[in-house]
């Protein structure tokens, strides 16, 4: 056990302000044409403006994006047995160019849907993508493409050792998994086993550690404090399996369990590079902001579940629903009076288990109005979602809903 004062802010002017702005318009359109009874297509089109900044000690970094976004899929099935969905998305980025997205979904009934017996008809399914994230403005205002444009000789630099804009975090998904549908068609069950891998994850590395990334040393040495380069990656892999039973009289009931099994494979963050050791625990490598490598990410729960029972009528409905959270490791990420490591904790299972339960209703006065009510953490538990942050009490709302518009409003 450790105790005692924190430095939560230190040097320099205080408040030490950092400032974001970010704002997003888009245009989507999508078409939809049918070939036959067995095949189909979809064509989508996205537009998207983003504009913003981030400003710190004094020093604005603008950014302005036109972002364009093609979708382009196939869908189909043979034998009323086997279904099959492909497509293709074309990301055409203001930062990192073009990229390609392909995605694949197969389903399979190994019995056909029956509906009457214990057993109504089983389903296989099979999922592949890959996906991407572009980059944060934050991220892209301390890339090390835009630290060296802003410097006298920063051109220079970027061309003689070819720099290129920060890049996209990527990921690779698969997941198999079976449908079992039973009870004359009252019950589903459902399980999975998933594998997704991410990779090029954006990271803030010390200028120090650059050249171990291959950035030369004279680009590395014009980063007083260092930048956001596309470093890291992990993989998380496991389960789930969920349930849904309609037990009669207006009652439905679903829940979920997943299994997690995450590890950090790579990261040259500075605290994943060299650890640090809280003297109480000399033995102990500590992740001070980010996760070693070979441990999990930080609030990355192996266990979790969720639950929900509804009442559901034609006029309202009342629902208790309930989320469940194992451990998960995370950091306190805090620097003692004497700017030592007396504060820090061991990383694993830090974060410690909780559960939460809502309950919600609602009321359909007529076609126009609605009431609800929400009524959060009943149990009024004391959790902390991320070490350090308490998550808020038992709460509640209560309101009403106004539809405008609807069939009565046609011209007929």
């Amino acid at each position: 056990m450790t105790s005692g004062r924190a430095i939560l802010d230190f040097g320099g002017e205080y408040p030490s302000l950092f400032d974001s702005q970010s704002n997003r318009n888009f245009i989507f359109s999508q078409s939809d044409y049918t070939f036959d009874r067995h095949l189909s297509g979809l064509f989508a089109f996205r537009y998207e403006n983003e504009s913003g900044f981030t400003r710190f000690a004094g020093t604005k970094t603008p950014t302005d994006r036109n972002n364009f976004s093609y979708t382009v899929q196939l869908q189909g099935n043979l034998w009323d047995r086997l279904y099959a969905t492909a497509g293709v998305g074309i990301e055409d980025n203001a930062i990192f160019g073009v990229e390609l997205t392909p995605r694949v979904s197969l389903a399979y009934y190994l019995a056909r849907l029956q509906s009457s017996g214990f057993l109504n008809g089983t389903k296989l399914r099979f999922n592949f993508g890959r996906g991407i994230k572009e980059p944060a403005i934050f991220y892209e205002s301390t890339s090390l493409f835009v630290l060296l444009s802003q410097l006298p000789n920063g051109p220079q630099l970027t061309s003689q050792f070819h720099v290129k804009p920060i890049g996209a975090e990527r990921s690779r998904s698969f997941d198999f998994g079976i449908d079992e549908i039973a009870w004359n068609g009252r019950a589903k069950l459902g399980l999975t086993l998933f594998q997704n891998e991410f990779r090029e994850q954006i990271e803030f590395v010390d200028a120090s550690v650059l050249p171990q990334l291959g950035v030369p040393l004279t680009v590395a040495a014009a980063t007083p404090f260092g930048a956001s380069v596309n470093s890291g990656a992990f993989r998380a892999m496991g389960a789930e399996a969920q349930l849904e039973v309609n037990l009669g009289h207006s009652i439905t009931a679903r829940g979920s369990y997943t299994y997690l099994d995450a590890v950090v494979q790579r990261s040259f963050a500075s605290s994943a590079l060299s650890p640090a050791f809280n003297p109480n625990f000399p033995t102990i490598p500590v992740g001070t902001s980010t996760p070693l490598v070979g441990s999990r990410p930080f609030r990355r729960a192996p266990h979790s579940g969720d639950f929900l029972i509804g009442y559901i009528r034609p006029r309202f409905t009342l629902s208790v629903s309930g989320i469940l959270v194992g451990r998960r490791d995370d950091s306190t990420h805090l620097t003692d009076a004497f700017f030592g490591n007396t504060l820090l904790l061991p990383n694993r299972n830090l974060d410690a288990a909780y559960h939460k339960i809502d309950l919600n209703g609602n009321l359909r006065v007529n076609s126009a109005v609605e009431l609800y009510s929400s009524l959060e953490n009943v149990l009024n538990q004391h959790y902390d979602a991320a070490f350090g942050f308490p998550s808020l009490p038992f709460m509640f709302r209560i309101g009403m809903r106004f539809t405008l518009g609807g069939e009565s409003w046609k011209i007929h």
